[in-house]
């Protein structure tokens, strides 16, 4: 991947947004979502190199599958959620964005609550 992509698509989104903000605000605000798409585009290839190592460390480590599985779902979830807000706070939906978080907080916390459950699980049979 060149790195030199990113500065470059962010720079020029900057200046058609500076360009078009007063001659069509519409498209000023269109501009930098279409922008993290492509920056996105441009990054997914390095996810799965990611998913890869996390996956084998598990393995190495003698995690199990399942577990792995939770901690890149909620990676995946963090993510997406800060892309969700990025994007509602860009187009002046702070209100939108602070409940887009919200939901990203909920849905991480029920992701973990078996792994949370099968540690209270364990404590409980060590301790009698």
């Amino acid at each position: 991947m060149n790195v030199l992509w990113i500065p470059g698509v962010v720079l020029t989104c900057v200046i058609l947004v500076l360009i078009l903000r007063r001659d069509a605000p519409e498209f000023g605000q269109l501009i930098p979502i279409v922008a993290a798409v492509l920056l996105a585009s441009i990054l997914l290839p390095n996810l799965r190199d990611i998913t890869e190592l996390i996956t084998a460390i598990g393995e190495s480590a003698g995690v199990s599958g399942e577990s792995v599985t939770l901690v890149l779902k909620g990676i995946g979830i963090g993510l997406v959620t800060n892309f969700s807000v990025g994007v509602c706070m860009d187009c002046g939906q702070r209100a939108l964005g602070e409940i887009v978080e919200y939901c990203g907080r909920i849905a991480t916390v029920s992701l973990a609550l078996p792994i949370i459950l099968s540690f209270v699980q364990e404590i409980l049979e060590l301790s009698f």
